[in-house]
């Protein structure tokens, strides 16, 4: 038996004032304790829910802001976006011009 306590620190966030969610934010000496910029967050998937579907409801009820974008499932906009997409695939979460993929790795 450990008294050990598990502290979640999310990456990125951004508190909705009516949100019931609490985030803690690492301290650190000589920073400020406040965040000066949300993410700017890009979800793009197809335009049904699939396996983003978890993602946006993670975000929608963590009171995160972010743009939902969707692609033409096997259309000529699907075709030019997929060379760009890590593993040629979506879901892709794209925070602050970073592109991240797999929707486990996302959701996490």
């Amino acid at each position: 038996h450990s008294d050990t306590q598990l502290q979640v620190t999310p990456h990125i966030f951004a508190h909705a004032p009516h949100s019931s969610f609490h985030h803690s934010v690492p301290r650190q000496s000589g920073h400020s304790s406040q965040l000066k910029m949300a993410a700017s967050l890009e979800l793009i998937y197809w335009a049904f829910p699939g396996r983003a579907e978890t993602t946006r409801v993670l975000l929608t009820l963590g009171g995160v802001p972010f743009k939902d974008t969707h692609v033409a499932y096997l259309g000529p906009e699907w075709e030019a976006l997929k060379p760009k997409t890590p593993y040629g695939q979506v879901p892709v979460l794209e925070v602050d011009g970073v592109t991240y993929a797999q929707s486990s790795a996302i959701e996490r």
